[in-house]
Formats: structure tokens, C-alpha cells, sequence
């Protein structure tokens, strides 16, 4: 069974998965960035032997490879997949994570920082957007779970098939579009109970306080004395308006 749990961190807004011993004939490219130009384009990725994926934003990541089903949290916030596409694995390691670790300019197998071992063979992927950030896992310091989801989820198993080569628009991870199984629970936008931070601002002469927490809901006082424009101020949840897209709040805590 492939279940792992990876964490990484990118700034050039791209996943990338591949077999190090397949990507070696690029170590010593003399372009670091080799691979940064029009992914489906390039011969590695036309040829199974990398995928790239962009991402749409910097940042931190947490992905769940697996051979098993999505979980049912997983399965509630997938909101795009993409694939399956074909990838190579020779020498037994896979590597899953920043782009920027793709090897050129010098930088070989001895820099990765997470390969596993996985049998050899053909493999069909298929990558899962989870949007935990527009629900009730929202990852705010004050509102962590024990079954908070991961953002991706990468789906591999050995494969026969002959799948095409990716066109650049089906490399693109992150989608507005609707949940994939919308028919499914879920919790969207905030919690009664949740503790969400936000700033006082001022808005047509009156004070306000910016939106905040998952879906960037508006927090909605009863009175703002002893607030001053600029403050920063932590809330909790009361109750929700979805159609407006507010919350009645009570301050829980603010700076002087």
C-alpha cells in the first residue's frame, strides 16, 4: 500500500514529481530554470518522465500520495482533478515536491529532500485539489483539528494504459469551480464558535472591521467603543449569513 504524507514549501508556485535517476542527464544543464518554460512543452513532461503542476501561489503545501481512495474529508472539499497522467519510475525512488528541486545548474539526487521508495514501472497519477481554505478546516492558529485535510492529494497506481501527453491548461491545480462531489456535506465559510482575527478599518466615515477567515466573510459588531481605526482585534463566530456573506461577532481579545 502507498500512503505518504509530505509537507513543502515552494516559490515558484509549482509541484513537481519524478524519478531523480530519469531526470540525471539534466544535472548538469547549465540553466537552473530549465524547466520553468511551458511545462507541457518540454520533453521530460511529454515523455512521462516529470509532471509539473502549477499551483497558482507561492507557498507551504501538504500532499497525501496514495494507491487508496480519497478520504471522506478529502472527498467533502476536492474542488478540481486533474489527469490521469503517465509517469516513469525506474530506479525505485520518487521524488514529490518543489519544483524548484527539479535538477540543473549542478543540483543532482544528493540535494533532494523527499524521495520514497515506490516500485518500478508505469504508473497512471491523478492529483486532487483539496480547498481546505474556504471552509471549517481553515487553517487559523486558533481553530486547528485533528482531521484537517491536506491540500493535495496525488492518486498513483501502476498502469498499461497509453495516456496522452498533458496540454499546459490540464497542469493548472487550482480552480474556482464547484466542489467535485457536490452532493456531499460540508462545512463552507465560518463556524459558529471559530476564533477568527481581523483589523479595524474605516469605511464612508464609519469604523468596520476588515474581512477575515475562510471566504473573507465580513465581521459584523454591535458597537465598536474603544476601537480605534488601525487596531487589530480577534472574534468569535456568532452566527453566519452566507447570502451577504457575514458573520455577527463579539470581540475577544484586541491590542492597545
Amino acid at each position: 500500500m502507498i500512503d505518504k504524507l509530505i509537507s513543502f514549501a515552494t516559490d515558484t508556485a509549482t509541484l513537481a514529481l519524478f524519478d531523480p535517476e530519469l531526470l540525471a542527464h539534466r544535472i548538469n544543464d547549465a540553466a537552473p530554470d530549465w524547466w520553468t518554460y511551458k511545462f507541457a512543452e518540454l520533453p521530460e513532461v511529454i515523455e512521462g518522465r516529470l509532471l509539473l503542476l502549477d499551483l497558482g501561489s507561492d507557498g507551504a503545501y501538504q500532499v497525501r500520495i496514495t494507491n487508496q481512495e480519497l478520504a471522506a474529508n478529502e472527498k467533502a472539499y476536492a474542488r478540481n482533478k486533474l489527469g490521469p497522467f503517465a509517469l516513469k519510475v525506474k530506479s525505485g525512488e520518487l521524488f514529490t515536491g518543489a519544483g524548484e528541486e527539479v535538477p540543473g545548474a549542478g543540483l543532482g539526487i544528493e540535494t533532494l529532500s523527499s524521495c520514497f521508495p515506490i516500485l518500478a514501472g508505469d504508473y497512471a497519477v491523478t492529483v486532487y485539489w483539496i480547498d481546505r481554505a474556504s471552509n471549517g478546516y481553515w487553517s487559523g492558529t486558533e481553530n486547528k483539528s485533528s482531521d484537517v485535510p491536506v491540500d493535495i492529494v496525488i492518486q498513483i497506481e501502476l498502469s498499461t494504459s497509453k495516456l496522452n501527453p498533458p496540454t499546459e491548461e490540464q497542469l493548472q491545480l487550482i480552480s474556482s469551480g464547484d466542489f467535485l462531489f457536490p452532493d456531499l456535506p460540508r462545512h463552507v465559510g465560518p463556524l459558529p464558535g471559530m476564533l477568527i482575527s481581523s483589523q479595524v478599518r474605516k469605511s464612508n466615515g464609519s469604523l468596520v472591521l476588515a474581512e477575515a477567515g475562510p471566504l473573507h466573510y465580513r465581521p459584523l459588531l454591535e458597537t465598536f467603543d474603544g476601537l480605534t481605526q488601525g487596531q487589530r482585534v480577534r472574534v468569535e463566530v456568532l452566527d453566519v449569513d452566507h447570502s451577504n456573506r457575514t458573520f455577527r461577532a463579539r470581540i475577544v481579545s484586541y491590542t492597545q
